[in-house]
């Protein structure tokens, strides 16, 4: 039981990490980025629009009730570790 409490208190933490890049609280890795440099050659360029560019990780491309993914899912992750607690504490206090 205390893994899936852990695993449910990691999943909120990444969910939050996401939410915190989307709403630009937290820098994005430098993997998300889709920045081009203004001193790039046009074969450079060509290449790297031929590659097809990542979104960025601070685009949001669906919402549901006015809530990104990561943000359902951060909500989903609190309310799972907050009933796995209650589960788990309930448990050990009519086991004894």
């Amino acid at each position: 039981m205390f893994l899936i409490i852990l695993t449910s208190i990691v999943s909120f933490f990444l969910a939050g990490y996401h939410v915190g890049i989307e709403n630009g609280l937290i820098n994005e890795l430098s993997s998300c980025k889709t920045e081009v440099s203004k001193n790039m050659s046009k074969d450079i360029l060509l290449k790297e629009l031929q590659s097809k560019l990542a979104p960025s990780c601070k685009d949001v491309d669906f919402k549901l009730f006015g809530l990104s993914l990561a943000s359902i899912n951060m909500i989903m992750s609190l309310i799972l570790t907050i009933l796995y607690y209650i589960t788990f504490s309930w448990t050990k206090k009519t086991s004894k």
